[in-house]
This record gives structure tokens, sequence and C-alpha cells, in this order.
């Protein structure tokens, strides 16, 4: 194998392993994660549009894009799609509702 195809594979593995080490510690059924996953949306302002009538502050912007960026990291790394993200904050899907 080349050089590079080694460099690649253990790029990949060690991806991998980051993304089972944050499945692992952040269980999204927990209600602590989804408690902690709600207050990083509020503190990333995931939903937040930029400007709203106010004048655009360029500072002001690329931290937020940052801590965006950070918020949808997590996401990614935990597997975690929108839809996900709407059954926790309704407190489950409709078919957990029918169960209790």
């Amino acid at each position: 194998m080349n050089a590079w195809m080694i460099r690649l594979l253990e790029s990949v593995k060690r991806r991998l392993e980051i993304k089972r080490a944050f499945q692992k510690t952040f269980d999204r059924k927990d209600r602590s994660v989804q408690l902690v996953l709600a207050a990083m949306a509020n503190f990333c302002r995931s939903d937040a549009a930029e400007g709203c009538g106010r004048p655009i502050d360029p500072y002001r912007l690329a931290l937020n894009a940052g801590r965006r960026q950070a918020y949808e990291y997590l996401l990614a790394q935990m597997n975690i799609t929108q839809q996900d993200l709407d059954e926790m904050e309704l407190g489950g899907s409709e078919e957990d509702e029918e169960i209790y």
C-alpha cells in the first residue's frame, strides 16, 4: 500500500473512533442529553436569523457562524437529524404517546 493510502485509512479509522465516542458519551434518548442539546441549540443560536432588522455586526456574524458550526458538528457526530430534534422537543414521537 502507498503511504498516502495508509494515512487515509488511519484518518478514516480515527474519524469513526471519534464518532463512536460521541455516540457512546451522548445517548440521545437520555433526558439529560436532550437538555444539553437544547441548551447548546440556544447558546449556538442554531435557528437565529442574522440581522433581524438591526445593522449587521460582522464580528457577531462570525461568532454566531462559529457557534452554529460547532453545534452542527456535535449533531453530525451523534447522527441526529432535524426530525430527531423535532421529536425531542415534542417529548417523543406519536408512536411513543400511544405507549403511555
